[in-house]
């Protein structure tokens, strides 16, 4: 959401009037998936997977037809096809990848695909220009901010930090205890990095998911469904004065009213 409309970001509150949201994202549709997302089903927390739909079936790699139950209630997103270093590629390739995973997933899981992550975090003019053309509406680079920032552009969406910097920088203890509004904790990673990892090996990962569930602040969403919240809010419609907003998207939103949180439905027009 971009900050210029000032008013907004005043008023600004996630669902349920929390003041945190908290998503994560996940590369490359590996086999250590199934045991990642057993773990956040349980803890009821919520993440986006970006798959490469030609390495799916491969010994490492989940199975086509395991896609659509392993990552329901969760979101799959583009990854590209292969996983190339796509600035070896010419303009044509490039669009080939990721065209191409798209439509593949979304056979799978039988929804709009609208979110992509870039191979190996590269990403140019000519890439980002393209991905609006095929209804592409996000994508996550690996640049972390180390902040708790809402996405200022969402075709280059740049995270909080990889998972193993959460300890070691003190950033979810930071989050904790951040009292700002509209505070978004993004992270990423790749499951396979939890085998045998000396920081986030997979029972620390547990406890981290568990330690999440205590706090009732917290929104646990998808990749997307962050996105589409943010745009709800960016299409609300106020009066001149202020004192009327109309909300026109299907979903509804919470704004912030002193110490009260004010929940704005799908099609409402409310006094504020």
């Amino acid at each position: 959401m971009n900050h210029s409309n000032s008013y907004l970001s005043n008023i600004f509150s996630f669902p349920n009037g929390k003041t945190k949201a908290l998503t994560f994202s996940y590369d490359d549709g590996v086999k250590q998936d199934r045991q990642l997302v057993n773990l956040l089903n349980k803890y009821g927390l919520k993440a986006t997977f970006h798959l490469n739909s030609g390495k799916l079936g491969q010994p490492n790699n989940v199975a086509i037809g395991e896609v659509a139950s392993l990552y329901r209630g969760h979101e799959v997103s583009v990854h590209t096809v292969h996983h190339p270093h796509l600035n070896e590629l010419s303009p044509a390739e490039i669009r080939t990848e990721i065209a191409l995973d798209k439509q593949a997933l979304e056979r799978l899981v039988s929804y709009p695909v609208r979110g992509m992550s870039f191979p190996f975090g590269f990403y140019n003019e000519t890439i980002v220009n393209y991905l609006p053309e095929i209804g592409i509406q996000y994508a996550r680079t690996v640049e972390n901010t180390n902040t708790f920032a809402l996405p200022q552009q969402l075709p280059l969406w740049h995270p909080t930090c990889h998972h193993n910097q959460l300890y070691a920088d003190q950033i979810l203890d930071n989050f904790l205890s951040n009292r700002e509004q509209a505070s978004l904790l993004y992270i990423w990673g790749h499951s396979f990095e939890f085998d045998g990892h000396p920081e986030w090996h997979w029972h620390q990962f547990e406890k981290f998911c568990q330690d999440l569930t205590q706090q009732d602040d917290i929104w646990f969403a998808t990749n997307i469904e962050i996105v589409d919240y943010l745009t709800t809010l960016k299409n609300l419609r106020f009066s001149p004065d202020k004192k009327t907003v109309y909300n026109p998207s299907a979903i509804s939103v919470w704004l912030k009213q002193g110490d009260t949180r004010l929940k704005i439905k799908a099609g409402d027009v409310v006094q504020i």
